[in-house]
C-alpha cells in the first residue's frame, strides 16, 4: 500500500485525528449549549414583559362584604 505506512504509524494518525475529532465536538456542543441557554433566557425574557403576563399579574379586586352576603343568600335560595 504505502512504503511509510507501518502498522504504528497508522494507529498513531488514526489517535490523532480521532483527538482532533473529539476536540471539534467538544467545542461545538459547548457553543450548542451556550445557544440553547441564550435562547431560553432571550424567550423567559419576553414572556415576562408579554401582555398576557402583565395581566396574569394584575390582582383581582375583592368583593366587598356586601356583595359576598348577597351571592350567599341568593346560593340559600
Amino acid at each position: 500500500m504505502f512504503n511509510f505506512a507501518n502498522r504504528e504509524t497508522l494507529v498513531l494518525i488514526a489517535v490523532l485525528v480521532s483527538l482532533a475529532a473529539t476536540y471539534y465536538l467538544y467545542t461545538e456542543m459547548k457553543r450548542q449549549k451556550e445557544d440553547i441557554h441564550n435562547v431560553k433566557t432571550f424567550v423567559s425574557h419576553k414572556l415576562a414583559r408579554s401582555p398576557a403576563h402583565e395581566a396574569k399579574k394584575q390582582p383581582k379586586p375583592k368583593p366587598m362584604e356586601e356583595e359576598v352576603e348577597e351571592i350567599e343568600e341568593e346560593e340559600e335560595d
